[in-house]
């Protein structure tokens, strides 16, 4: 996968959006317009795609990259301590604290 997060200008020749839905992107159009600060998904104003009608996106560049917060499992004692930390949700819960990262 290639990484777009470069701040340089990448040239588009249509097809799914190649950046997290969520991250902002400057945009240029084939009729010449430039669109700013635009979330890559954003609903209406983003045509990756070249098979519909309307504007389409021939280059972009990632002014802010989107990163999905961690999230992670964790288990502790009475003190404080963590016992046990895990990825991935266990399949035994009980103990666990559900932690998700606030960005």
């Amino acid at each position: 996968m290639t990484n777009y997060n470069d701040g340089k200008w990448h040239g588009w020749n249509g097809g799914e959006c190649p950046v997290h839905p969520q991250t902002e992107v400057h945009l240029v159009y084939d009729d010449g317009y430039v669109l700013y600060n635009e979330e890559a998904g954003a609903p209406n104003m983003v045509r990756w795609t070249h098979d519909l009608k309307g504007r389409k996106v021939i280059a972009f560049r990632v002014t802010k990259e989107y990163k999905e917060p961690r999230e992670f499992w964790i288990c502790l004692d009475y003190g404080g301590n963590i016992l046990d930390f895990k990825k991935e949700k266990p399949d035994d819960v009980y103990g666990y604290i559900h932690v998700k990262e606030v960005t």
